[in-house]
């Protein structure tokens, strides 16, 4: 029914959001702005984004820092407010124009590989691991003739053509660096009637499942399901990181 099931890409994203301790400050003026225009912020949460393509090791894309703003008495209206997010792009080909301070560039260095156990950079600054999230979804492309019966509420009895999946996606989550656990699936393809060849502009349609809830897989055709146990504990990804 189903005669190969064949990986075509993936794509994972990982955030590690790290609390940090020791008064780092973070400027937030602009070549337009004078000093006197806008406070620095204390930063004291930091969250870095990770992204994986097609298998590789994780990649840092995304750094950024949020905290309350440092006020004296000129900018005293800023007192007790928080600063919007300021982000920073690491790897992208404009980094250089907007450099980050010392302290923050420290703190990438030393989680350029994601990682809950991490030392602080310097004495002066102390960091912690708070939240370490993953989620990686997998594409297939389905060869053969497998159908997942489908019906509309209103037309029942009577059954609607059928599901002809021709391609599919796995999506797992991982928490604290855990293994990853198979999260939801979903299946795509034409309606197509048993026994027929899809047509020109046929009609498409979907069907999730969700692996965790018990429910969700009642009337899962056996190929479904077989589908699901094969693919349910990806490989783990490389841990060394280009950048």
């Amino acid at each position: 029914m189903i005669d190969t099931a064949t990986l075509t890409h993936e794509y994972a994203e990982r955030v590690l959001d790290v609390a940090v301790d020791g008064d780092p400050e973070l400027s937030l003026l602009c070549p337009a702005d004078t000093p006197s225009a806008v406070p620095p912020i204390r930063a004291d949460r930091v969250r870095l984004t990770y992204t994986s393509r097609d298998g590789d090791p994780w990649v840092l894309d995304t750094v950024e820092c949020r905290g309350p703003y440092v006020t004296t008495p000129a900018l005293a209206h800023y007192s007790g407010l928080t600063a919007a997010p300021v982000l920073f792009f690491p790897n992208s080909h404009f980094a250089a124009s907007r450099p980050m301070p010392t302290w923050l560039t420290e703190v990438v260095d030393t989680l350029r590989v994601p990682s809950e156990a991490v030392t602080a950079p310097g004495a002066a600054l102390r960091i912690a691991v708070t939240g370490d999230r993953a989620r990686r979804t997998r594409y297939f492309r389905l060869g053969g003739t497998g159908e997942i019966p489908h019906w509309f509420p209103t037309d029942l009895p009577v059954t609607a053509s059928p599901l002809r999946p021709d391609r599919f996606s796995l999506a797992y989550l991982s928490e604290g660096g855990t293994a990853w656990a198979l999260d939801a699936a979903e299946f795509r393809g034409p309606y197509v009637a048993t026994g027929a060849e899809p047509g020109p502009n046929q009609n498409e349609g979907h069907q999730p499942y969700y692996p965790r809830s018990a429910s969700s897989l009642e009337g899962a055709p056996d190929w479904v399901l077989y589908l699901l146990r094969t693919h349910a504990t990806p490989a783990e990804l490389p841990q060394f990181q280009h950048n």
